[in-house]
């Protein structure tokens, strides 16, 4: 099973209080009336409290609903509030794959409300390795696998959205999986550009998916 969910991201103006450099880019922490934005490289990949809670729940628990029994779930992506809505479910062991090694014990050492108890969670696996490596030479099978990357256009993310990563997807998943895809586009307008990324996507995602 593939699903698509598209989501809309809330951007607003902060200040820079945290930044760190990684071989894969720049994060940058932004702090305003209380909520921490993080970015890297410039686009904003989630927040604390967060501004999406709302399309989080919405994306993981119309996904996960539709499984049977989602125990194995591999969660791609820089948010950690999907951790805690996935937790919510009878999921055993959560996998959490960032794809830039430092950026874990960078998220740690922000403290931020709620994170660092999720990441904490005994259910939780930090796995600090590429995606493509990892799910190439990884033998454990997913019941669910949510990509859940907000940044298509960034150098480091549009390998995630190729048709040899969702091959690599397809192959680690048990015979009823499912690869649940978390697009994020601006709100109020999409340009054409925006547009034929998404179709291009789909598109692909539905080449490697088109038996499940």
């Amino acid at each position: 099973v593939f699903l698509i969910m598209v989501s809309f991201l809330k951007i607003r103006d902060t200040q820079i209080v945290a930044i760190k450099q990684t071989a894969a880019g720049e994060f940058s922490v932004k702090k305003e009336k209380g909520q921490h934005t993080i970015f890297f490289d410039s686009l904003p990949v989630f927040s604390a409290p967060s501004a999406n809670k709302e399309l989080i729940e919405n994306v993981v628990h119309d996904a996960l609903i539709m499984h049977p029994d989602p125990q194995s779930v591999l969660l791609i992506g820089f948010d950690p509030g999907y951790i805690q809505e996935i937790l919510k479910h009878p999921v055993t062991h959560l996998t959490f794959l960032s794809g830039v090694p430092e950026f874990d014990q960078f998220l740690k050492d922000l403290n931020l409300p709620g994170v660092n108890s999720v990441l904490s969670d005994s259910r939780v696996f930090l796995a600090r390795q590429d995606p493509r490596f990892f799910l190439q030479h990884n033998s454990k099978l997913f019941d669910v696998v949510l990509l859940a990357d907000t940044s298509q256009m960034s150098l480091l993310s549009n390998r995630l959205f190729t048709r040899e990563f969702f091959e690599k997807v397809h192959r680690s998943l048990y015979e009823n999986g499912m690869f649940v895809l978390d697009v994020t586009v601006p709100r109020h307008y999409q340009s054409n550009v925006q547009k034929q990324i998404i179709a291009m996507i789909c598109k692909t995602a539905i080449s490697v998916f088109k038996h499940r």
